[in-house]
C-alpha cells in the first residue's frame, strides 16, 4: 500500500491549552505562574510563547526569566551569546521570543532576570573527591538533588556512562555551581514575586532539574514541556517527566474517548508507519535493518534472546542494580552461564541506539558479549 506523510486525523488530548490548565491547577496555582528557560531551541522556546499568551489570557500575572547567557555553565541548548549577536546585529531566538511577546502586548514586568547579583552560595557546594558516576549521582545542594542533573550535561557527547569513568573534576564542579546558582536565583524568584505555579522543560537536564528542586522545596506544583508526538507541536503535562505509569493512563484514556473506527485506524496506522519508516527520527534506530532478515539458526535448541538497552538508560534507571547483577554486561554474564546449563541458545539483540552512544560504552559492551 502506499503511506502519505502523517497527517492529524484523531481528537487531541485536551480540548484547548486553557482548558487543560484549569483542569489541573486551581485558579490559586494559577494567579502567579513562573516559566524558567534556559534553552534556545525553536521548539522549546514556542512552547514557552504559546504557554505565556495562554496564561497571560486566563489573567494569570505571568513572570518569565529567560535565562540562557546567565548561568555559569551553558545549558545544553544554548546556542549564542547574546553579546555575540548584538555585536553581528542579529538577535538570538530567546531574545526575538521576548521581542515578540512585548509586541503582543504583554507588559515588560513579566520578564524577571537572576535577582542575586552578584550571586555566591547560599549553601554549602558539596566537597567533591571522587568523580566517578556513582558518586556524582548522589551530590545535593541545601537538600536538594543535583547529581543527576549534572549527569544529564555530559562534557562532551563521548563521555562514558559506565562507573569506571573519572570526570574532569573542574567541569564537575562548574556543573555544580551552575545548579547551585538557578536553585537560589529560582528561589528568590519564588519568594519575591509570590509564584504559585512551575513551568519547565522536560525538568531533567542540569538547570531545569534546578528549577524542578526548587519548586518541589517550595511545594509548588510543576508543569513540565517537552516536544510532542507526530499529531502534537509540544506536550505540557503536569505529571513527572518519565513516569511512564502516568503516560499509560494517558494512552488509556486517550483510546476510552475515541470510537471503535478510530482506535483500529490509530493502531493500524501506526503499525504501518514503523514497519514503513515514515517517520524519519527513527532512522538512527532502524537504519541497519533489514526486511525479511532473521536469525540463521542450525539446531532447534531452545533460544534465548537478550534485548539491551544502551548504557546511559540502564545507568539513569532508579534500580539499585548492585542488589541484583552489578550492571548490564554482568547481568549478561549470569544469563549466559544459566543458558549454557540448560542447554539454550542464547542471542544478543544490541539496542540500535548503541550506533551513536560513545566508543567506550560500546568496546565495554563488546567486551562482555564476546566473553
Amino acid at each position: 500500500m502506499t503511506l502519505f506523510p502523517h497527517e492529524p486525523r484523531i481528537a487531541a488530548e485536551h480540548a484547548s491549552l486553557p482548558d487543560y490548565l484549569t483542569s489541573v491547577l486551581s485558579p490559586k496555582q494559577l494567579r502567579r505562574p513562573l516559566l524558567v528557560s534556559f534553552t534556545q531551541w525553536d521548539f522549546a522556546l514556542a512552547a514557552v510563547a504559546e504557554t505565556v499568551l495562554t496564561l497571560n489570557e486566563l489573567g494569570s500575572e505571568v513572570s518569565l526569566a529567560l535565562w540562557s547567557d546567565n548561568t555559569p555553565l551553558r545549558d545544553i541548548g544554548w546556542q549564542v551569546q547574546h553579546q555575540i549577536a548584538s555585536a553581528t546585529r542579529t538577535k538570538t531566538v530567546d531574545q526575538q521570543l521576548r521581542e515578540g511577546l512585548l509586541e503582543a502586548g504583554l507588559p515588560s514586568q513579566i520578564f524577571v532576570a537572576p535577582p542575586i547579583d552578584p550571586w555566591s552560595p547560599t549553601g554549602d557546594l558539596p566537597a567533591i573527591t571522587d568523580f566517578s558516576r556513582a558518586s556524582i549521582r548522589g551530590l545535593t545542594y541545601r537538600g536538594a538533588p543535583l547529581g543527576r542533573g549534572v549527569l544529564h550535561a555530559p562534557p562532551s557527547p563521548e563521555t562514558p556512562s559506565n562507573d569506571k569513568h573519572v570526570w574532569p573534576k573542574k567541569y564537575v564542579e562548574r556543573a555544580t555551581r551552575s545548579f547551585a546558582y538557578v536553585y537560589d536565583q529560582t528561589m528568590r524568584v519564588i519568594k519575591d514575586r509570590g509564584i504559585t505555579s512551575i513551568y519547565i522543560y522536560n525538568g531533567r537536564f542540569l538547570h531545569d532539574s534546578a528549577v524542578t528542586a526548587a519548586a518541589l522545596d517550595s511545594g509548588l506544583p510543576i508543569l513540565s514541556y517537552d516536544t510532542g508526538g507526530l499529531d502534537t507541536d509540544f506536550d505540557l503535562t503536569i505529571d513527572e517527566t518519565h513516569d511512564w505509569s502516568a503516560l499509560q493512563n494517558r494512552m488509556k484514556r486517550m483510546f476510552d474517548q475515541w470510537s471503535e473506527s478510530e482506535r483500529d485506524q490509530v493502531a493500524r496506522s501506526w503499525f504501518e508507519e514503523r514497519i514503513h519508516h515514515v517517520d524519519s527520527a527513527n532512522a538512527q534506530f532502524t537504519g541497519g535493518q533489514q526486511a525479511g532478515r532473521s536469525i540463521e539458526r542450525e539446531s532447534d535448541l531452545p533460544l534465548v534472546v537478550y534485548f539491551s538497552s544502551s548504557g546511559d538508560e540502564i545507568a539513569e534507571l532508579d534500580l539499585d542494580w548492585s542488589e541484583y547483577f552489578t550492571d548490564q554486561p554482568h547481568a549478561l554474564v549470569t544469563l549466559a552461564e544459566m543458558c549454557r546449563e540448560l542447554g539454550y541458545e542464547l542471542v544478543v539483540r544490541t539496542h540500535p541506539h548503541a550506533r551513536i552512544k560513545p566508543d567506550k560504552d560500546n568496546l565495554d559492551w563488546d567486551a562482555a558479549v564476546t566473553q
